[in-house]
């Protein structure tokens, strides 16, 4: 794998000591199976333009000191490793990864998905691809994977997901896509993704997906029990990341679904 000679030797360290390091951790219980709503919740228009969640983090690309979220507090790997097991099905030989949203976590999430199919099936990655609609969250994501030949960035709106990718994915990922948060139209946007990701999922594919609090959590389940998926697991992430300063109630990747077609 090629990397950018730009990178801090420090990072490569870092990227280095975090596939080695973590390789015998073992999973954590599954995360407790919760009640939903199947309506989705009456918000506000003034609810959560999301100062805090959204221009803190995902809206702006992170300086490269801070783009191993993950390794920082080794959630993300953990998460990643206790989804995919959640379902009893083999990933294909060279899985094909597709994370919508993906905006300057990238890195974080390559590394995650390629530790986990080197250990489980002593493999590489067939392709990890990472869309987003707004190009300036993809430059972080850029910056460091652009010489990756296993690595696609693309700028596009996953509604019109036939028009960047074709074939199956084994993974998809959505991380904290929070659709009552969108002022326009979330749910509705986030049902039409749904769908679009169904016709790319496989018999043994499985979606992931994150929220940082419940309110999210509750949306993403109904929007998905609606599309038709079969779930697999769901509730609160027993892997959940660091809690945000101030809001207690919301953290990185506090809740889990895992759903199949």
């Amino acid at each position: 794998t090629k990397l950018t000679p730009s990178v801090d030797p420090a990072l490569l360290a870092r990227i280095a000591a975090f596939i080695a390091d973590h390789a015998s951790k073992k999973l954590g219980p599954a995360p407790t199976k919760q009640a939903y709503s199947h309506s989705i919740i009456p918000l506000p228009d003034d609810h959560l333009a999301n100062p805090v969640l959204w221009s803190n983090f995902q809206q702006e690309p992170r300086p490269h000191f801070q783009a191993l979220q993950a390794e920082l507090d080794d959630h993300l790997e953990r998460t990643i490793d206790h989804a995919l097991d959640s379902v009893p099905k083999p990933l294909s030989s060279a899985p094909r990864i597709l994370s919508i949203g993906v905006g300057p976590a990238a890195l974080d999430e390559y590394y995650a998905f390629l530790k986990y199919v080197s250990n489980r099936q002593n493999t590489l990655l067939g392709e990890y691809v990472g869309i987003d609609c707004n190009d300036q969250y993809l430059q972080t994501s850029r910056r460091f994977l652009s010489h990756n030949e296993d690595v696609r960035l693309i700028t596009g709106d996953a509604r019109n997901l036939d028009d960047f990718v074709d074939g199956t994915f084994d993974v998809v990922m959505l991380r904290h896509p929070e659709p009552e948060t969108h002022k326009d139209g979330g749910s509705e946007i986030y049902g039409q993704i749904f769908k679009k990701v169904k016709e790319r999922m496989g018999p043994n594919s499985r979606m992931v997906l994150t929220s940082f609090w419940e309110d999210g959590y509750n949306v993403l389940m109904s929007l998905l029990d609606q599309a038709g998926y079969a779930f697999h697991l769901y509730g609160e992430n027993p892997h959940k990341g660091k809690e945000f300063p101030g809001h207690p109630d919301v953290n990185f990747d506090k809740y889990l679904i895992v759903v199949t077609k």
